[in-house]
């Protein structure tokens, strides 16, 4: 980087009158004029450039039902966002079925010279009274991993009823990130 010091000097060089040494004057401004233009060429590099993440999340969710039929649901919630350099992000998708399940998929990507990556992530089962219930039954974390420009991310966890041993109940997550 510059200092203070080198741009008074290319200031010197510019003002100086002595018409003995135009040529070294000349040399020694573009010298520095091109030093200054270089470091700005690479202040900006093209991985700043904005992050397109797409995908999708698709839910398979069964309700067991002691009497009748069980519930199943599918449900697919679609991804789409943007990751600036540096940037960190959290997500949300979520899928209902039978009037009692919830089904979270929570994760968390940062984005880092172009590449992508999952820092966290996790699927919540939720059952109980309601679709609303905070009573949590099941968690599958994922595993952390990235990807880089045009990589993709698939997962496939399964969680179920866990708390209550109820494997009757259970969702099966397909998730997939795009790092276009």
């Amino acid at each position: 980087m510059f200092s203070h010091h080198h741009s008074s000097l290319l200031f010197r060089t510019a003002s100086t009158r002595t018409a003995t040494r135009p040529i070294a004057r000349w040399c020694a401004a573009a010298t520095c004029a091109a030093a200054v233009v270089g470091l700005v060429a690479t202040t900006a590099p093209a991985h700043a450039a904005t992050r397109s993440i797409t995908g999708d999340a698709s839910f398979v969710i069964n309700d067991y039902e002691n009497f009748g039929s069980d519930e199943r649901c599918n449900r697919d919630v679609n991804i789409n966002f943007t990751l600036t350099s540096g940037q960190t992000r959290s997500r949300v998708a979520t899928a209902r079925c039978g009037g009692e399940i919830r089904v979270e998929l929570r994760y968390t990507v940062r984005e880092e010279n172009g590449t992508v990556y999952l820092t966290k992530g996790r699927v919540d089962f939720f059952e109980g009274d309601s679709e609303n219930t905070n009573d949590l039954d099941g968690t599958k974390r994922l595993a952390a991993d990235n990807m880089k420009p045009g990589e993709s991310l698939t997962y496939r966890p399964f969680v179920y009823n866990r708390d209550e041993n109820e494997p009757r109940d259970w969702a099966r997550v397909e998730f997939t990130l795009n790092n276009g």
